[in-house]
């Protein structure tokens, strides 16, 4: 996109998910002199000895979306914990504060999947008639959530309400071919997901006369933290960015 093709040289690197190899790849980069590292960080903490050599050397250091807890660099990211919070506070409000509550979270160990279920955790705490009734992962991908969901589904009592921290779309499948009544939906604002919310549901007019249910937390209200602000000299400075990515995309 112009002006920034023509000014910045960026690499993009995926270590999935595995710290040691997320840690690797930035110490290459450290000897390759660049001026800029993005992280997706495979860990909160795991990640902070690497950073700080990145930033010992004048690199400019940004991690987002699962960020490391090293302060030497900057951050860019929404507000985790009140995504789960908001989400709790949907099912809670919906369902009057009474029923069986299927948990779907993300990859564990991010800082994303810790503040996002303590978020919830917090909210459901409040209402002892909220019964969570499964606790399980889906690593914020749409076809993993739509494969466990599909074989918890039936083990379990009535589903009254759904919170997902990512991969929404997978688990609203699985109730559609599983038959079965989409409850209450609190979920991430994946593109997949976002075309169930349209008055026409995903593929057209809705089935099972349940999809105006499956809602989540509107797409523009979850908050945003702040970043802190790059300097204006970074920001006008020609950068060479490489960027480091760790965990899935949420889509």
């Amino acid at each position: 996109m112009p002006p920034f093709s023509t000014e910045v040289s960026c690499s993009v690197y995926n270590s999935g998910n595995d710290v040691g190899k997320q840690t690797q790849q930035i110490s290459n980069l450290i000897s390759q002199h660049v001026d800029a590292i993005v992280i997706d960080a495979a860990s909160p903490t795991g990640l902070n000895g690497i950073v700080k050599q990145a930033c010992a050397r004048g690199i400019l250091v940004i991690s987002f979306d699962n960020i490391v807890t090293e302060k030497c660099g900057l951050t860019v990211n929404t507000n985790q914990l009140e995504f789960g919070q908001m989400g709790g506070q949907y099912l809670a409000d919906q369902l009057h504060g009474k029923g069986n509550i299927v948990m779907v979270t993300g990859v564990a160990g991010t800082s994303v999947d810790a503040d996002r279920n303590k978020g919830v955790e917090s909210v459901l705490k409040k209402y002892p008639g909220m019964k969570l009734s499964a606790h399980f992962s889906a690593n914020w991908d749409s076809a993993t959530a739509q494969r466990v969901t599909a074989a918890q589904l039936p083990s379990l009592p009535q589903v009254d309400g759904v919170w997902v921290s990512g991969g929404t779309d997978g688990v609203v499948k699985a109730f559609i071919a599983a038959g079965k009544p989409v409850p209450i939906v609190a979920g991430e604002g994946e593109n997949g997901y976002r075309r169930y919310l349209l008055a026409g549901g995903y593929n057209g007019p809705p089935r099972h006369g349940h999809l105006d249910r499956a809602a989540a937390v509107p797409v523009g209200r979850l908050a945003r933290a702040r970043p802190r602000d790059p300097s204006a000299q970074a920001r006008q400075e020609e950068h060479r960015c490489c960027r480091s990515r760790s965990s899935p995309t949420r889509r």
